[in-house]
């Protein structure tokens, strides 16, 4: 059996710390509006990646907070081009990876579908 890896564990105070220092680094611009600011975009996404809720479905349960349609617009505005965003979080998950993963080869499988078939062909 393997040594427990404590320094992978966070409390859920730094763990959403982290969360938004890295969502902020990705933002090209800061908003300044009367409901709608970084720090807000940066809260409804918290409040959704933990409870696995949608962004509607959290806007709505946050009270004051601006419709799911306006942080959706806001977050497209803010992010860098999708190639960059890409780059960006490959490179932060690979960072995340134990130093030891990349010493030796890793056998991977894919089960890559290009028309995906759920029933009949009538």
């Amino acid at each position: 059996m393997r040594p427990t890896r404590n320094n992978y564990r966070q409390s859920t105070h730094k763990v959403k710390s982290n969360f938004a220092i890295c969502v902020q680094q990705l933002f090209t611009a800061e908003l300044h509006g009367y409901k709608i600011n970084n720090n807000v975009i940066i809260k409804v996404l918290v409040a959704a990646l933990c409870c696995c809720e949608s962004l509607f479905a959290v806007c709505r349960s946050i009270a004051g907070s601006p419709t799911d349609k306006t942080i959706a617009d806001n977050l497209i505005k803010l992010l860098p081009p999708y190639q960059k965003l890409q780059q960006h979080i490959n490179a932060t998950l690979a960072e995340q990876l134990p130093k030891t993963f990349f010493k030796k080869t890793h056998r991977l499988a894919i089960d890559l579908v290009f028309v995906p078939y759920h029933g009949r062909w009538d």
